[in-house]
Protein backbone atom coordinates (compact mmCIF):
# COMPACT_ATOMS: atom_id res chain seq x y z
CA UNK A 1 0.00 0.00 0.00
CA UNK A 2 1.47 3.41 -1.25
CA UNK A 3 1.28 5.98 1.66
CA UNK A 4 -0.89 8.95 1.28
CA UNK A 5 1.40 11.79 1.75
CA UNK A 6 3.19 9.97 -1.41
CA UNK A 7 -0.38 9.53 -3.62
CA UNK A 8 -0.19 13.37 -2.91
CA UNK A 9 3.02 14.20 -3.72
CA UNK A 10 2.98 11.59 -6.73
CA UNK A 11 -0.16 14.14 -8.21
CA UNK A 12 -0.87 12.65 -10.66
CA UNK A 13 -4.83 11.16 -11.62
CA UNK A 14 -4.94 7.79 -12.30
CA UNK A 15 -1.62 5.26 -12.89
CA UNK A 16 -1.89 2.72 -15.93
CA UNK A 17 1.01 1.25 -14.93
CA UNK A 18 3.02 0.44 -12.00
CA UNK A 19 5.84 -1.87 -11.20
CA UNK A 20 8.03 -2.77 -8.47
CA UNK A 21 11.51 -3.58 -9.19
CA UNK A 22 14.60 -3.42 -7.41
CA UNK A 23 13.26 -1.34 -4.25
CA UNK A 24 11.78 1.79 -6.61
CA UNK A 25 8.51 2.19 -8.32
CA UNK A 26 8.14 2.71 -11.80
CA UNK A 27 4.45 4.00 -12.90
CA UNK A 28 2.76 5.37 -15.94
CA UNK A 29 -0.42 7.77 -16.36
CA UNK A 30 -2.50 7.79 -19.37
CA UNK A 31 -2.20 11.22 -19.86
CA UNK A 32 1.35 11.75 -19.26
CA UNK A 33 4.98 11.76 -21.50
CA UNK A 34 7.24 10.63 -19.16
CA UNK A 35 7.65 7.44 -17.10
CA UNK A 36 8.29 8.04 -13.03
CA UNK A 37 10.18 6.14 -10.61
CA UNK A 38 9.53 6.65 -6.60
CA UNK A 39 10.15 4.71 -3.34
CA UNK A 40 7.95 4.51 -0.81
CA UNK A 41 8.77 7.15 1.18
CA UNK A 42 7.37 10.15 1.02
CA UNK A 43 10.68 12.05 1.61
CA UNK A 44 12.83 11.02 -1.75
CA UNK A 45 12.56 12.45 -4.84
CA UNK A 46 10.41 11.32 -7.60
CA UNK A 47 12.31 11.37 -10.91
CA UNK A 48 10.90 11.53 -14.55
CA UNK A 49 11.96 10.26 -17.68
CA UNK A 50 10.61 11.46 -20.84
CA UNK A 51 8.63 9.10 -22.97
CA UNK A 52 7.81 11.69 -25.56
CA UNK A 53 9.28 15.27 -25.99
CA UNK A 54 7.04 18.18 -25.82
CA UNK A 55 4.25 19.15 -23.45
CA UNK A 56 0.08 17.69 -23.15
CA UNK A 57 -2.31 20.95 -22.96
CA UNK A 58 -4.02 21.95 -20.10
CA UNK A 59 -7.41 21.53 -21.22
CA UNK A 60 -9.10 18.42 -20.85
CA UNK A 61 -10.21 18.03 -23.80
CA UNK A 62 -7.23 18.86 -25.89
CA UNK A 63 -5.15 16.79 -24.01
CA UNK A 64 -7.42 13.59 -24.26
CA UNK A 65 -6.56 13.98 -28.02
CA UNK A 66 -3.09 14.44 -27.61
CA UNK A 67 -2.34 12.17 -24.77
CA UNK A 68 -0.09 8.96 -25.55
CA UNK A 69 -2.68 6.74 -23.64
CA UNK A 70 -0.70 4.15 -22.26
CA UNK A 71 -2.70 1.25 -21.06
CA UNK A 72 -0.15 -1.07 -18.93
CA UNK A 73 3.86 -1.06 -17.85
CA UNK A 74 5.66 -4.22 -18.30
CA UNK A 75 8.90 -5.51 -16.73
CA UNK A 76 11.07 -7.50 -19.38
CA UNK A 77 13.38 -9.71 -16.39
CA UNK A 78 15.63 -11.41 -19.47
CA UNK A 79 16.02 -7.58 -20.62
CA UNK A 80 16.39 -5.88 -16.92
CA UNK A 81 13.78 -3.33 -18.53
CA UNK A 82 10.88 -1.63 -19.00
CA UNK A 83 8.24 -1.42 -21.69
CA UNK A 84 5.42 1.01 -21.80
CA UNK A 85 2.30 0.27 -23.60
CA UNK A 86 -0.21 2.94 -25.35
CA UNK A 87 -3.54 1.56 -26.56
CA UNK A 88 -2.75 1.72 -30.12
CA UNK A 89 -6.28 3.09 -30.97
CA UNK A 90 -5.08 6.13 -32.44
CA UNK A 91 -1.73 6.77 -35.01
CA UNK A 92 -0.55 8.66 -32.16
CA UNK A 93 -0.60 6.00 -30.14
Amino acid sequence: MIDLKLQKKLNKSALSGLIRFQEKFYAIADDELSLISFTELAEDPIKEYELFPGELPKNFAERKKAKPDFESLLLLTSMNCLLAIPSGSKQNR
